[in-house]
């Protein structure tokens, strides 16, 4: 009896897990290619060029993340250029969709602007696993491959003061609406961006400068001699 419970209580789980799966494609399409803007551009919002092809001197990484509970990141919906505004890894909301078999990253395509997932579903053509079945709203951060090309690397740098004395570019999209992952068959594959997609747009990676060291001393100085000040008071 004993065993027929256990095999019953397995049997449930299996089909839970299976349900819990889900399925979206994660890549971008020619109309909504990524952009960067460049170290001298006054607008940090202004797109001077698409990403670099396969090849060129600086490559970029990017990551999904996802979110059952909203919509929203930092209280926002739209998409963060550069040092300024909300990250979902900075968001304990959102999920860094990172399958059994590895991390889902996107990396570029001979195709400037243009970016593809580096794992590929073993057992499923069909797009990247997320992690649940249910309606969930999506977001991508790209960011260039001389800062790191892991999401951790990418949160150290960013969260560092002086980002570890790397220039860099970082951007976020705007987040989707919500969306149900597919399963195949009757239940397709959405994509993510393009028509019909949850991130109808592109979006754009701003430069973020790292002050000289120099300039971060000076700082420190500055806030060590407002504290000396204020006990002398």
């Amino acid at each position: 009896m004993k065993k027929t419970l256990v095999t019953l209580v397995l049997a449930v789980a299996a089909i839970s897990s299976s349900y819990a799966q889900g399925w979206v494609l994660f890549n971008d399409t020619t109309t909504t290619k990524i952009s960067t803007n460049s170290v001298t551009t006054a607008t940090a919002g202004t797109a001077t060029q698409l990403t670099f092809a396969a090849g060129a001197s600086t490559s970029y990484y990017y990551a999904l993340f996802s979110s059952t509970s909203t919509q929203l990141i930092g209280g926002v919906t739209n998409a963060v250029i550069g040092a300024n505004g909300t990250y979902a890894f900075n968001d304990g909301n959102w999920y860094f969709n990172n399958p059994g078999f590895g991390p889902d990253y996107g990396t570029n395509t001979l195709t400037a602007g243009r970016f593809n997932t580096t794992v590929a579903d073993p057992a499923n053509s069909q797009g990247t696993q997320v992690t649940s079945g249910a309606s969930q709203s999506f977001v991508v951060i790209g960011w260039s491959s001389n800062i790191g090309n892991t999401v951790a690397a990418l949160m150290n740098w960013y969260n560092t003061a002086g980002h570890l004395g790397i220039d860099g570019w970082v951007g976020e999209s705007s987040t989707s609406a919500f969306m149900t992952p597919g399963t195949g068959g009757v239940n397709p594959v959405p994509g993510l961006f393009g028509a019909g997609g949850g991130l109808i747009q592109g979006f754009t990676l701003g430069a973020v400068i790292a002050p000289e060291p120099s300039t971060i001393a000076l700082a420190g100085l500055g806030g060590l001699s407002l504290l000396l000040f204020r006990r002398r008071k």
